[in-house]
């Protein structure tokens, strides 16, 4: 083909619907098998599971580190890549008591962090390892689902590696799919509680009328109608108001002066009689 047909629209839109994206199957680790707190109630087959597209655990600075750096240090203070699929519901299959669901759990990692959980002589050695990939494992649990599983009940389970695999064959893991966004399927296992009834309230009328005899009126009135109107006595009567207070300085026409301040100047008024006399007679004195 010509360059300019490899990157035309229509040949990369063929390119695309002739070569579907494969399906993602992780390979099975092993199975361990833990006990919820809360709700919902029921027994719960975490699939620890391995694909060569998860990470190797990194550095805080962002860095890859080595297989024989984990062999040598552990991984309690990296970052260790992996992700969660989805959950369900194992069919056909009851925790002990009735009212108890048995769900199911992948989780993958990078093959190495499974290898070393289960590598006995390392563990050994690194007894840190295997509680602190079990607690990331919880807490991720936690947070995406809102499950919270007793780390107290986890164990190993023996007689397989994976729980609910393809088909019923607990050797054939399922083809892995991430959490959707809305991840609370457990209505069906909660307890329903009775809607509450409400009761229609009647609709008040946004204005009123607060006229006394107006039905529906409860109390008087606290003014009389048509009190201004009257002129049969005065609003304050022929002292005016009481309500208000006289200052001290009222009708000083220096009264915007701090009063501290006017006892300690001399003010002088230049409209004053007493000040013009002497003005005058210092202007007489200066022309003699």
């Amino acid at each position: 083909l010509p360059i300019w047909q490899l990157y035309s629209p229509s040949f990369l839109q063929d390119l695309t619907m002739a070569a579907p994206m494969p399906a993602l199957r992780p390979q099975a680790g092993f199975c361990l098998q833990a006990q919820s707190t809360g709700s919902p109630p029921g027994r719960w087959f975490v699939n620890m599971t391995k694909h060569k597209l998860v990470e190797m655990p990194l550095s805080y600075s962002g860095q890859k580190v080595s297989r024989d750096w984990i062999l040598s240090h552990g991984i309690g203070n990296l970052q260790v890549p992996f992700d969660m699929g989805t959950f369900r519901k194992v069919k056909g299959e009851r925790a002990e008591g009735a009212k108890q669901t048995t769900w199911a759990i992948d989780v993958v990692f990078n093959p190495l962090i499974v290898q070393l959980f289960m590598d006995d002589d390392f563990c050994n050695l690194m007894e840190s390892y295997r509680p602190f990939v079990i607690n990331l494992t919880l807490k991720r649990i936690e947070e995406s689902i809102n499950v919270k599983l007793s780390s107290a009940s986890i164990k190993l389970v023996k007689a397989f590696r994976y729980k609910d695999g393809e088909g019923g064959d607990s050797n054939v893991p399922r083809e892995f799919t991430e959490l959707a966004d809305e991840k609370d399927c457990f209505d069906a296992e909660m307890p329903k509680e009775p809607e509450a009834k409400i009761e229609e309230q009647p609709a008040e009328p946004l204005i009123q009328d607060v006229t006394p005899g107006v039905p529906g009126m409860k109390k008087k009135p606290a003014l009389k109608k048509g009190f201004l109107n009257s002129g049969k006595t005065d609003l304050y009567g022929p002292n005016g108001s009481g309500e208000g207070v006289l200052p001290e300085n009222a009708g000083d026409p220096l009264g915007y002066i701090p009063k501290k301040l006017r006892q300690q100047c001399k003010i002088v008024d230049c409209n004053s009689p007493e000040y013009q006399a002497q003005q005058q007679q210092q202007a007489a004195a200066q022309k003699s």
